[in-house]
């Protein structure tokens, strides 16, 4: 896309003025910035389309400086692509850049950089699609336009072993797997009543009991929950992951929440927010491979319904005291 306006904030002068000389040569249109003042100052006057930045440099951290940029004009959407050194490459990092940020790393190839910010572009470009289609995702919430509190079951369930599977495979048999893991989880939550809040790379959240009349939330929670244990053997979504030890694990936890629309218009989600999400996640994290673990308010619900296969206290992350939590199989 010739004339894209990017604007490069990198300390290392030779660097950035570097890459700016390949990147006009590619028909960008570039400005460049060696600290978080001239960013600034740049892009109020300037307004990107494009950002490279340095994630730790730049006269602040990285992602603080784009936040500020994009808080000056929230409505107009800015690609970023970060540049991090090979060393700060992490699970965690993957996994924090996605949407409109990505990142690569220092010193980058001219051919791959430019591929990455044209999938930026391409991104932003669909971006208006998927604004338009918002009101489809929205009635899979029941219509929810304003946030409103509700009494729901949380479900988080991931898999156990993908980092080891990922690490020995190719982008596209990760992607492939992916596709396929998130159909069949997602299938499940769908069959008993549920509602997929997000997919989270090898992992989904998924909402039950956002229907104000639906009863025993607990159950289809649990239902759903034993069902992607039991069957994922049965399915040809393992055939992909031969020769990895894989299994998933899940965590249930019943309370309230606040569902509801977040974040800017370009990038607006539907989603549950608030304490019972964050321990769902936690117990999520707590279980073992193959397992279901559950909190004492779903465990209340479901208790004559289930097998506990074990019971123990665990210090969950931002609870002061330790938790009661249940592994647990439908009889």
């Amino acid at each position: 896309m010739p004339g894209t306006r990017l604007l490069i904030v990198d300390q290392d002068e030779e660097f950035r003025e570097r890459l700016a000389k390949e990147l006009s040569a590619e028909a960008f249109d570039v400005e460049v910035a060696a600290d978080r003042n001239a960013a600034l100052w740049l892009a109020e006057r300037f307004r990107p389309e494009l950002m490279i930045v340095e994630a730790f440099g730049a006269g602040a951290e990285g992602r603080t400086l784009v936040e500020d940029v994009r808080d000056k004009e929230p409505s107009r959407p800015i690609g970023v692509l970060y540049i991090i050194p090979e060393e700060a490459v992490s699970p965690a990092v993957r996994e924090a850049f996605m949407g409109l940020d990505d990142f690569i790393v220092k010193p980058p190839f001219i051919s791959e950089l430019v591929e990455r910010l044209y999938t930026l572009l391409l991104r932003m470009v669909h971006m208006q699609d998927v604004v338009n289609n918002l009101g489809q995702f929205i009635t899979k919430f029941g219509g929810l336009t304003s946030p409103r509190r509700m009494r729901l079951t949380v479900m988080f369930a991931d898999v156990r072993g993908f980092t080891k599977f990922s690490e020995k495979h190719d982008p596209e048999t990760v992607a492939a797997a992916i596709n396929n893991l998130s159909e069949y989880m997602g299938d499940s939550v769908v069959r008993f009543g549920g509602t997929i809040d997000k997919f989270l790379g090898d992992g989904m959240m998924g909402l039950f009991g956002l229907d104000e009349y639906s009863e025993d939330h607990e159950l289809a929670a649990m239902y759903s929950a034993q069902e992607i244990i039991d069957d994922l053997n049965r399915t040809h979504t393992l055939s992909l992951f031969a020769g990895t030890d894989m299994a998933m694990g899940i965590g249930l936890h019943s309370g309230d929440a606040v569902v509801g629309p977040v974040g800017p218009a370009f990038r607006r989600d539907i989603t549950a927010m608030g304490d019972t999400v964050n321990v769902a996640a936690r117990l999520c994290s707590e279980a073992q491979p193959g397992e279901i673990v559950v909190s004492t308010s779903t465990f209340a619900k479901i208790g004559e319904r289930v097998e506990v296969c074990d019971q123990r206290e665990v210090s969950l992350k931002g609870k002061r005291l330790p938790q009661q939590i249940f592994s647990v199989r439908l009889r």
